[in-house]
């Protein structure tokens, strides 16, 4: 192997290393973005466990209260899980780095040797210990591409978190306005019986009030009957239904 071939692969590690340099800040950014959904998430939790807190949940029915309860619980599992996710991730990317530092600084080291020892050795020892370089570069690869394989299925699963964790937000919205229909509901019952009510009291009143001046009639005269004498039932009932109207009015 000649010396041109040496540096032309010396290059072409350092093209590598500047790569992955340049591709950092991309995922910093993607990690802070991360960061920033799991805090939207908690204060969301927060505000649900506010709300679940007050007068309104006493207003379900029980099958309504069980299901608030069952999504609730459901919400903090998930919760839990997103953290968990969260915090292996961050493992996961500091072990990364970690991996990236020592692989820059062993390439750098190794270049720094191999650029001393390169005028003595002999192309043998060049191929060597090119070759062992080589390996060292692949094992390193190696445990970067499966760090990040697992950091890739912890962000599809925090992203399957997310999405569940907005279905379950759009199913407490969904219940918060079914439970505000069902106020207005009963409150529209609740005004509708009183007026019902109202009406019974207004006919109840009339009732006694017609029966007393009923009473009040007391017996009719001894002649009224004499009246009838050649009248039919039906032309005697007509008459004291007169009578009584015309008494009452």
């Amino acid at each position: 192997m000649t010396f041109d071939k040496l540096k032309k692969d010396i290059h072409m590690w350092k093209e590598e290393l500047r790569g992955k340099q340049e591709t950092k800040p991309q995922k910093e950014y993607k990690l802070s973005s991360l960061r920033h959904d799991l805090d939207q998430m908690k204060y969301t939790m927060e505000s649900y466990k506010v709300e679940l807190g007050t007068d309104l949940l006493s207003q379900l029915s029980v099958q309504e209260q069980r299901e608030v309860d069952r999504l609730n619980d459901k919400i903090q599992e998930l919760t839990r899980e997103a953290k968990d996710a969260y915090k292996k991730r961050i493992t996961l990317e500091t072990e990364k780095n970690e991996k990236e530092t020592q692989l820059e600084h062993n390439l750098l080291r190794k270049q720094e040797q191999l650029e001393s020892e390169v005028a003595e050795a002999s192309e043998q020892d060049l191929q060597d210990r090119l070759t062992e370089s080589e390996e060292e570069l692949r094992e390193v690869e190696r445990l970067i591409e499966g760090a990040q394989r697992t950091v890739d299925e912890v962000e599809t699963r925090l992203s399957a978190l997310l999405h569940e964790q907005r279905q379950l937000e759009s199913e407490m919205e969904r219940k918060k306005q079914e439970e505000k229909e069902y106020a207005e509901r009963i409150q529209d019952d609740q005004q509708n019986l009183e007026k019902m009510q109202s009406k019974q009291s207004q006919l109840l009143k009339k009732k006694e009030e017609n029966m007393k001046k009923i009473r009040d009639l007391g017996s009719l005269p001894a002649n009224t009957f004499d009246k009838f004498q050649d009248k039919n039932m039906k032309q005697v009932c007509i008459y004291v239904y007169i009578y009584i109207y015309e008494i009452i009015r």
